[in-house]
């Protein structure tokens, strides 16, 4: 335990130098030219950047010369406001406006005009300390006013610096590894290695994980760099030997279904990749445990993993499930019922393959959660390493009271506070309350009371005595009800018993494994075949055409125009975001029609539409002639506005998901297998690789991915020599799951658009109204429309889960907005639109309906015809 408190304040400590240089790292992407210091009259100090691009005559000459370095000037007024327009709009919220002196305007007011854009930290700072009156202010036009600041121009950190300031984190490491015993570097080494690669969300409270799909991650960054030498120690023989693999309830996957594994026999397994699925398929390039040559499952993202080809003997084990299915045998009810919280009581490790058992229904009192109050107020709860620090002490009395000293420790969700003794003994607080959210602790002295929050009694059901799990599912709730069962001491004899098991575990022999003699591994690349037969070109145009991204267009009332001499002008422009693959030929064909377009002025004008594949190009709206105009129109259904409330463009567009962030930054599109040839240096190419990786990966709130049982396999790391700011390194297993989950909600959300007009026309053809709007029932699927909520949801149904649809999309103003159906890959892969699927909606059901449409329009037509005549 002090290990492990030690190894936390060091890791405290190691992340603000480490997220302090990450932010510069940021800065140098989005922010140009030198800095001016604000220096307030209460003594607070905030930068303003981008300077160059308005050159306010407070700081540039009539010739267009900023001031001198250093050179501070006395008493200016600014202004905060809101950045909702301009420069830099999606990379800086705030926009600082500097009064100029001997002008005024019509009103006889104070003229004010932009002077830069407020630096992220110093607005995260003023977010912190400013009240609601002023935050109000800046966020509803008015402007919050600070009158007599003193400013200062300064040069911007270079490259260098910045690569220092991580350098510093790195050193700092390197003094406190020295500084601990050669005979105890091992302990504090897997102290460290603990707190680096845990899943924080497994330290969550019950209540909490289940109630929420957010899972927080750790770093690892932290104890590869504090102790290299003997994580690597480590690596002389395989450490991570249990894979888990997922979906082996899949019969289309699973050639070993319903398959009774002994767990103590070995058999060979093989890693292998499937190349010959569709590109969209969920197994496509993904990593396949084969056993006896035959497909089983593929291996969870954040599993360990082995080398593609790797050849091995491994035991199968599937895993107790999270539920049970249980068939009761009673003549009132004959639907099976699903008991869930199965890992929390008596048979957490249990799997039940069919059995039979007694079983018995309880109405049990879960045990109290301790948590910590500061007055009245309860702070959080503890985690259950402080349950037992304050256990051991004899402090985990109700009504207990102690000194301690408090830090917080992340904001709003998530955060946690570290409560330190007068006798130096630390424990956590976590799940803090929604009225501390907004609370930061440094080194605040109070006075807090241990206490425990009631839980009221559930259903549970027993075996032999012991609590075997929960009634959590409402309908099994409700069948027990409806049939007079739910009740105190109620037994059924004979009740057969089945987990819910999607996972396995296959634990590897080390002395059995046979390494490929060339390591592959799956890279991005652009590779195309030079003989493409026809077929093939035809699939992959469809494909195209199903991915397309919608073309949008909209209105800009205050866009910035540059000038061929350099100067900026506000002036209305059109605006068209378009897919990238269709960039080019877009801008050839608006040239053609005489059209006078620019691209975004500022990469960072248009980040937004870069996350999500759009080019943006900005028209001259007096350029556009009328039919010209009108095509634009029928391509993209509506014109929406960019400017002004509601935005109706930012909505639409943030809407759509993003691309994952490696795509960013690669020209590739296609998956296909390399040999990597990575060389991998020590200390320095760590600080090289932290200089390189984008700052959302690295900082205190941002999580990795681990493996199970607190294990993570060591990544391929490369590295540049020049130190460029836009390069990535490889990522990690957790990271890959979360990029696999955005791309995976990237293709549902194409598939959606693709058939959401053809379900919308069935709907109407053959939907029959309900309370809150329409439905209609299919051979194999069933469209719902919700009136009040604008939404449109298509359901399997065949589909066990009613609660999750394959579909779900909002219909406004003419266009269809896809919505997320799942807060999971495994969800979204189960109940998401398959390409079959969308290959016949198109191919079969819309032509069914387009004529069906078409023989009632005749039909309107006709006796609209006849009506005349007569």
């Amino acid at each position: 335990e002090e290990q492990l408190k030690q190894a936390e304040a060091t890791k405290v400590k190691f992340d603000e130098l480490f997220n302090a240089a990450s932010i510069q790292n940021q800065r140098l992407k989005t922010e140009k030219g030198p800095v001016l210091k604000v220096l307030t009259q209460k003594g607070m100090e905030i930068e303003v950047s981008n300077l160059t691009q308005y050159k306010h005559p407070a700081l540039f000459g009539e010739n267009g010369d900023l001031r001198k370095i250093g050179e501070r000037l006395e008493h200016l007024n600014i202004k905060l406001v809101e950045n909702k327009k301009g420069f830099h709009q999606k990379t800086h919220r705030w926009k600082v406006l500097a009064e100029v002196e001997g002008q005024t305007n019509e009103d006889g007011s104070s003229k004010f005009l932009p002077l830069g854009t407020l630096s992220e930290h110093s607005r995260q700072m003023l977010k912190e300390t400013l009240n609601e009156a002023a935050l109000k202010k800046i966020h509803s036009g008015d402007g919050l006013i600070t009158k007599n600041v003193s400013i200062e121009v300064a040069s911007p950190l270079s490259q260098r610096q910045v690569k220092l300031m991580f350098r510093k984190a790195y050193d700092f490491l390197s003094e406190f590894n020295n500084s601990i015993p050669s005979d105890q570097k091992q302990a504090m080494a897997s102290a460290c290695w603990h707190l680096g690669t845990s899943r924080g969300f497994e330290e969550k409270s019950t209540e909490q994980s289940e109630t929420t799909s957010r899972q927080e991650y750790k770093i690892s960054n932290f104890s590869f760099a504090a102790f290299p030498e003997q994580v690597i120690e480590k690596l002389a023989e395989l450490q991570f030997t249990k894979l888990t693999v997922t979906g082996i309830n899949a019969a289309e996957s699973n050639q070993h279904l319903g398959r009774q594994w002994n767990t103590d026999e070995k058999l060979p397994i093989q890693i292998q990749v499937r190349q010959n699925l569709p590109t969209e398929h969920p197994r496509y390039n993904r990593s396949l445990v084969f056993i006896e040559d035959q497909e089983f499952a593929p291996i969870e993202s954040r599993s360990a993993h082995l080398p593609i080809g790797t050849k091995a003997l491994a035991t199968i084990n599937p895993d107790p499930g999270h539920t049970i299915q249980v068939q009761l045998n009673h003549p009132r009810i004959s639907t099976p019922i699903q008991i869930g919280k199965i890992q929390q009581h008596s048979f957490a490790l249990r799997a039940w393959r069919g059995e039979q058992a007694s079983l018995t229904i309880a109405f049990v009192k879960p045990e109290p959660i301790p948590v910590i109050k500061v007055g009245n107020q309860v702070l959080g709860e503890l985690d259950k390493a402080s349950i037992h620090i304050l256990e051991k002490a004899g402090r985990l009395v109700d009504g207990k009271t102690m000194d301690v000293t408090l830090n917080s420790r992340g904001k709003g969700f998530g955060s946690h506070v570290i409560a330190t003794t007068t006798l130096g003994n630390s424990f956590r607080i976590n799940k803090l309350s929604k009225s501390f959210w907004s609370s930061a602790f440094n080194n605040q002295k109070a006075t807090i009371t241990v206490g425990f929050k009631e839980r009221s009694s559930e259903p549970a059901i027993l075996v032999d005595g012991k609590v075997l799990g929960v009634l959590t599912q409402k309908e099994s709730k409700e069948a027990l009800s409806k049939a007079g069962l739910l009740v105190e001491g109620i037994s059924f004899q004979n009740a057969v018993l089945t987990s819910n098991s999607t996972t396995a575990t296959i634990t590897v022999d080390p002395e059995s494994v046979e390494y490929p003699e060339t390591w592959t591994k799956l890279i991005q690349t652009e590779k195309k075949s030079a003989n493409v037969s026809p077929v093939v070109e035809a699939s992959r145009v469809f494909r195209t055409k199903l991915t397309q991204l919608p073309t949008l267009l909209f209105t800009k009332e205050d866009h910035e125009w540059k000038t061929p001499n350099g100067e900026v002008e506000e002036q209305p422009a059109l605006g068209l975001s378009v897919d990238k693959r269709l960039s080019d030929i877009t801008s050839r064909w608006l040239s053609a029609q005489g059209v006078e377009w620019q691209q975004a002025p500022d990469e960072a004008l248009v980040w937004s539409e870069t996350q999500r594949s759009y080019d943006v190009l900005f028209i001259k709206p007096d350029s556009v002639k009328p039919e010209v105009y009108q095509q634009l129109i029928e391509r993209c259904g509506e014109v929406l506005q960019a400017s002004g409330e509601p935005n109706t463009y930012l909505e639409r567009l943030e809407s759509m998901p993003k691309l994952p962030e490696t795509l960013l930054y690669t020209s590739s599109s296609t998956a296909e297998l390399e040999s990597p040839h990575t060389q991998v240096d020590n200390q320095m190419q760590l600080v090289d690789s932290a200089y390189a990786q984008q700052e959302e990966q690295y900082t205190v709130s941002s999580h990795p991915p681990v493996t199970p049982d607190n294990q993570q396999a060591m990544p391929q790391v490369s590295f540049s020599n020049s130190y460029d700011t836009a390069s990535v390194v490889p990522i990690p297993p957790s990271v890959a799951l979360q990029l696999e989950f955005n791309k995976a909600q990237a293709l549902q959300a194409q598939r959606t658009e693709a058939i959401a007009p053809t379900v919308h026309s069935f709907l109407y053809l053959e939907g029959k109204p309900t309370p809150t709007g329409a439905q209609a029932i299919g051979k194999s699927n069933t469209a719902v429309w919700d009136k009040a909520k604008s939404e449109l949801t298509l359901y399997d149904n065949s589909s066990t889960d009613a609660k999750i649809p394959k579909m779900r999309v909002r219909y406004e103003g003419g266009s269809y907005t896809p919505l997320p159906i799942a807060s999971s890959l495994e969800e979204l892969q189960k109940h998401g639109l398959k390409s079959e699927e969308v290959e016949h909606f198109i191919s079969k059901v819309k032509p069914l309906v387009d004529a069906r449409l078409n023989q009632l329009n005749l039909g309107k037509i006709s006796a609209k015809n006849q009506e005349i005549d007569r």
